[in-house]
C-alpha cells in the first residue's frame, strides 16, 4: 500500500503571504513587499507547474521549486529596481525662487544630492535665486536661504526616506538652479552621488568651486569676463566620468592634473600648442600676461578630461 506523502509547500505559501500581508496592513514593514507580492503572482503559477511536474520524480521537489521561486522573485526584482532606478521621474516637484536683497553683494551655494541630473546656470534677473527639483516621491528636497550680514547661504539637500519604495516610485531626479550674476558666487560646493552636472558660469563672478561626483560626465563653462574675479579652486572630483571644460579666449589657466603623465586632450588640438605641460599633472596657459591666472583649479577626473575651445556652453 503506497502512502501520499502531504504536500506541505501551499500550506506554507498561503500562510507566509497571509502573515506578510497583515504586517504591511499594520505598517510593520513597507508598503513595497506588498507591491512585489502583487507583481510577482504569476510565479504561482510557475511555482503550481514545476510542483505537478516534478512530484514523485524528485526528492524534495516541492521544497526545491519553493527555493527556486524565491530566488527567481529575488532576481527579477533587483534587475526591475535596477532598471527603474535609470528612469528619471517627474512624480514629484520642489520649486523655490526669491531675490537677493540690495545690501547682499555676496552668495554661497551648497548642494547635495543623489542620482540626480542638475544644471547650474545665471538666473534671468540680476539678482534672482530659483531651484526646482523634480524626481520621483522616493526623494524629498529641502531648499532654504539664509541671509547674515551682506552674505546670503543657499542650502539644497535631497535625502531619500532609508525604507524600500515601491517599484513606481523609484528613478531619478533633475535639479535646475539659476543664480545671480550681479553679487560675487564666494562659494559652490556640490555634492551628488551619480548624474549628470552642467555648469554654465559665463555669465557669473566666482571664486571658489568645489565639485565631487561619484559617476557621471560633467560640464564646466568658465566665466567669459574674469576681469574682476579669479576662480581659484578648489577641485573638480569626479570617481566615474568625463570632464569637458570650455575655455573662453584670453583666459588664463592654471591646473593641478594630479600625478599623471596623460596630458588632457585638446579641442581643436591645434589648441595643445597654446599649453605648457609638466610630468607630474602641471598644466599651464603658455603666454600670461604678469603671471596673472584667471583660474586655479585642482582636476581629479577618473575618464577624460577635455579642453574645449571650439563652442560655448549654450
Amino acid at each position: 500500500m503506497t502512502t501520499t506523502r502531504p504536500n506541505f509547500v501551499w500550506p506554507v505559501i498561503i500562510i507566509g503571504v497571509g502573515i506578510i500581508m497583515l504586517m504591511i496592513n499594520a505598517d510593520v514593514i513597507p508598503e513595497a513587499y506588498g507591491d512585489l507580492l502583487i507583481r510577482s503572482w504569476p510565479v504561482l503559477m510557475m511555482m503550481f507547474g514545476l510542483n505537478v511536474l516534478l512530484a514523485g520524480r524528485l526528492r524534495y521537489a516541492n521544497w526545491a521549486v519553493l527555493g527556486l521561486s524565491i530566488i527567481l522573485v529575488v532576481m527579477i526584482a533587483r534587475l526591475a529596481y535596477a532598471r527603474q532606478s535609470e528612469e528619471y521621474r517627474d512624480d514629484y516637484r520642489e520649486f523655490w525662487q526669491d531675490y537677493l536683497p540690495i545690501e547682499v553683494d555676496t552668495l554661497v551655494v551648497e548642494i547635495d544630492v543623489n542620482e540626480t541630473r542638475t544644471t547650474i546656470s545665471n538666473a534671468p534677473d540680476a539678482r534672482q535665486v530659483q531651484a526646482e527639483f523634480v524626481g520621483s516621491t522616493e526623494s524629498n528636497v529641502d531648499i532654504d536661504m539664509e541671509i547674515q550680514d551682506n552674505t546670503a547661504t543657499l542650502r539644497i539637500s535631497e535625502s531619500r526616506t532609508g525604507i524600500l519604495p515601491r517599484l513606481a516610485e523609484v528613478g531619478r531626479g533633475t535639479l535646475t538652479v539659476f543664480l545671480p550674476w550681479a553679487v560675487e558666487i564666494d562659494e559652490l560646493n556640490y555634492t551628488g552621488d551619480d548624474g549628470p552636472a552642467t555648469f554654465d558660469f559665463t555669465a557669473m563672478a566666482i571664486r571658489w568651486v568645489d565639485v565631487d561626483i561619484g559617476r557621471g560626465n560633467v560640464r564646466l563653462c568658465l566665466p567669459a569676463d574674469t576681469t574682476q574675479t579669479v576662480v581659484i579652486g578648489n577641485i573638480i572630483r569626479l570617481g566615474n566620468g568625463d570632464l569637458r571644460m570650455h575655455v573662453p579666449d584670453d583666459t588664463a589657466l592654471k591646473l593641478n592634473l594630479g600625478n599623471t603623465d596623460n596630458q588632457p586632450r585638446y579641442e581643436p588640438p591645434a589648441r595643445e600648442n597654446d599649453y605648457v605641460f609638466e610630468v607630474g599633472g602641471d598644466l599651464e596657459t603658455r603666454v600670461v600676461v604678469n603671471n596673472q591666472f584667471d583660474v586655479l583649479l585642482d582636476i581629479d577626473v577618473d575618464g577624460t578630461f577635455t579642453l574645449d575651445h571650439t563652442a560655448t556652453c549654450q
